[in-house]
């Protein structure tokens, strides 16, 4: 397969951005790559950025992928701002499936060159069907930040419990308990419960709750509920109210409108 991508916008404030860029994947059997490159220029910066992918297929329930991801100096797409110059990311995962367990690997590495921040994660979990309808997901994650002299890292085991009674509806427990923690803790323990029900076949009802907990200073809950409906084939618009913070401090209201269009 090979690919194009031309995107000019003529700003009215701040100049004209362009972004330009081919692509090409190959299959070879159990073998997939893939690869990238892409030029973005503005009115006071350029850069190029590359990517590589390779997957290998070991059977029908396994396989093992990796990445590797560098955005030059000067590269901008306006439209991912996430996509910041200067980064680099290198990532690997395997997936496999054993006695009736799902075993998942992950690990990733991402430096950001212009902030002087480096980030990593290394995360292994299980998935188990203990009865029909039930499913259980446990793991063990590590992660690690480095921002200039100072570093905050963190162990934690992670529990998920998902129950399907119907079709139509889906409610889950989960839970983070942090196991070791140097420095300022980025990602806290926390417990949480949701639901999702399907009000139609178009429409479902979300609504989720997670309490974290930071030790001495106290805790503070996210809770988000909203509905998410497919307008056409390939087509959903979602909402959700989110309160935040202590006593519901922090509040918002969030919408979105996914698209997807298959052109053959």
């Amino acid at each position: 397969g090979v690919g194009g991508t031309f995107v000019h916008d003529g700003a009215a404030v701040g100049g004209a951005y362009t972004l330009s860029g081919g692509d090409l994947r190959v299959r070879r059997g159990v073998l997939e790559l893939g690869g990238e490159v892409s030029y973005a220029s503005s009115p006071d910066s350029s850069g190029l950025a590359t990517a590589l992918d390779a997957a290998l297929r070991l059977g029908a329930t396994s396989e093992i992928k990796g990445r590797w991801l560098h955005l030059g100096d000067g590269f901008h797409n306006p439209a991912a701002v996430g996509l910041r110059s200067g980064t680099d990311e290198v990532g690997v995962s395997a997936k496999a499936m054993l006695g009736g367990n799902e075993l998942k690997f992950d690990h990733a590495w991402q430096r950001f060159t212009t902030d002087g921040v480096s980030r990593q994660q290394t995360r292994g979990t299980i998935v188990r069907t203990l009865l029909p309808g039930l499913r259980a997901t446990a793991g063990l994650s590590a992660d690690r930040m480095v921002n200039g002299p100072t570093s905050m890292s963190s162990q934690a085991g992670e529990f998920e419990l998902a129950w399907e009674p119907m079709p139509r509806l889906r409610v889950w427990g989960e839970g983070r308990q942090l196991v070791n923690t140097s420095g300022a803790v980025a990602f806290p323990s926390h417990v949480g419960a949701g639901a999702r029900f399907q009000l139609t076949p178009a429409i479902a009802l979300e609504a989720r709750h997670r309490q974290a907990f930071l030790g001495d200073s106290g805790s503070y809950g996210v809770t988000n509920i909203g509905l998410r409906t497919q307008l056409l084939h390939g087509t959903e618009a979602w909402g959700n109210y989110q309160l935040a913070g202590v006593n519901g401090a922090y509040n918002a209201a969030v919408v979105g409108l996914d698209t997807r269009m298959r052109v053959s």
